[in-house]
């Protein structure tokens, strides 16, 4: 900002562009990414050569990745090294990261970037024969003596530890460590499991109680001298996307004795439908509840 002769502050420039259609595609700290390296190139004249900030996507744009097209980022940086800036999104390298840059595209070429840390290229130079990269350009690392795992991206981690963890009725994680360890691989994969299946809310319920802990019980029913199918709670779910037939809500009963559930499918919420879901299917088949 600069100030006018009336002391009022104006930009002193701005400057701005919209993706493209490729790059609309893009990851989004790619295309966080995409514009410091945009403002980079075309404000350098303003900026001066020294460390500006600690860019937060520094730890998603290491190239460790399953498919080498993605070591976009890496293009990137060579291009403001070229320009002569110690890129500020990298600012943070020296942080080692646990994964490892460039590895990849070294791998396939054999070669590395002039301008590159030191402490990168030995890391590089020192782990490279623990990965092998496929004619598909497919990141594996080396597990045992001769197993391949494809390396698992940062991305994907989460939902692949909640989809075997539920799939497999809850598995703990050494159980998901030896299901895992021969079909995928990243660095911190064994402990990763372990936080995993200790946030699970489900396992923490069903565990066997901690001594500093306190147990929590199952939900008992308060009035003890109800009888089976004599209270029922109603309660609506919705709105819901719309199914083939247009409905969009389900109303739910719960009988408070037993736990007995029962639901159908609405395409409204007015009274009428939810007055003849009652009598469908709580009073023709367990009679009139109490109360």
């Amino acid at each position: 900002m600069q100030k006018d002769a009336q002391d009022v502050l104006h930009p002193v420039a701005f400057d701005g562009r919209k993706l493209n259609t490729a790059e609309l595609n893009y990851p989004v700290h790619e295309k966080e990414l995409l514009g410091v390296r945009y403002a980079l190139q075309v404000w350098r004249q303003y900026i001066n050569i020294n460390r500006h900030c600690r860019h937060g996507s520094r730890k998603f744009e290491i190239p460790a990745v399953c498919r080498l097209p993605r070591s976009r980022p890496n293009a990137w940086r060579d291009v403001l090294a070229a320009l002569g800036y110690p890129p500020p999104f990298l600012a943070a390298l020296n942080d080692e990261p646990e994964e490892i840059p460039y590895l990849p595209d070294y791998l396939v070429s054999g070669y590395l970037p002039l301008v590159i840390p030191g402490h990168t290229l030995e890391r590089v130079r020192r782990e490279a024969s623990a990965y092998r990269v496929d004619d598909n350009n497919t990141l594996f690392r080396i597990v045992g003596d001769t197993r391949l795992a494809p390396y698992v991206e940062p991305i994907y981690r989460g939902f692949l530890m909640s989809k075997l963890h539920t799939g497999q009725s809850q598995l703990g994680a050494s159980g998901l460590w030896g299901l895992l360890k021969s079909r995928g691989w990243w660095p911190s994969m064994k402990s990763d499991l372990r936080r995993f299946c200790a946030s699970c809310g489900v396992c923490q319920v069903s565990s066997r109680p901690q001594p500093n802990q306190e147990r929590e019980y199952a939900v008992v029913v308060a009035d003890t001298a109800i009888q089976p199918f004599e209270r029922w709670g109603v309660d609506l779910i919705g709105k819901l996307p719309s199914t083939r037939d247009g409905s969009r809500w389900i109303v739910t009963a719960v009988d408070y004795a037993t736990g007995w559930p029962l639901a159908r499918a609405l395409p409204d919420a007015k009274a009428k439908r939810i007055a003849e879901f009652i009598h469908d299917e709580i009073f023709l088949n367990f009679g009139a509840p109490r109360d």
